[in-house]
């Protein structure tokens, strides 16, 4: 019978790749590092527009980027605890046993065609999902005209 078997060093080479970040989670790693997380999208076409929704349940408007450069729009943001847990902590006079929030950021970009109507984009959040909407431009249809012989 043939058995895989692993040696020692390739035993550690495995265990070591498979702990590389690229293979983690990142929403779900417990490092004090930034970490980007992964989240959600639908994108959706109609006639007139695309719709891109984002799933950013507890993210504020206010956190939250959208930008636009040539050929392309950005959508991130970053999250961070802005109190000082510790200050607070010791005024309180508890002691943290864990602390499992973290830092958080999520960066995704789009390639935008000629097609989309850049000054007329439009973005709101409500119930944790955030819609972009990115209207097309009218196609200009040549008029229809007949050429006379002469």
């Amino acid at each position: 019978m043939n058995r895989f078997a692993l040696s020692p060093l390739n035993f550690d080479q495995l265990v070591q790749e498979i702990f590389q970040p690229r293979f983690l989670d990142p929403g779900l790693t417990a490092t004090a590092e930034k970490s980007l997380r992964k989240v959600p999208v639908n994108i959706q076409e109609d006639d007139e527009k695309y719709t891109l929704s984002f799933l950013t349940p507890g993210v504020p408007k206010e956190a939250i980027r959208i930008d636009l450069d040539e050929k392309r729009m950005t959508v991130s943001y970053e999250l961070t605890d802005e109190k000082n847990e510790e200050q607070e902590d010791q005024a309180n006079n508890r002691k943290v046993l864990k602390q499992e929030f973290q830092h958080y950021a999520f960066k995704r970009s789009f390639s935008l065609n000629e097609r989309v109507d850049r000054e007329a984009i439009t973005a709101q959040q409500e119930n944790g999902i955030l819609t972009i909407t990115l209207p097309k431009k009218e196609e200009h249809k040549p008029e229809k005209k007949t050429i006379l012989i002469a």
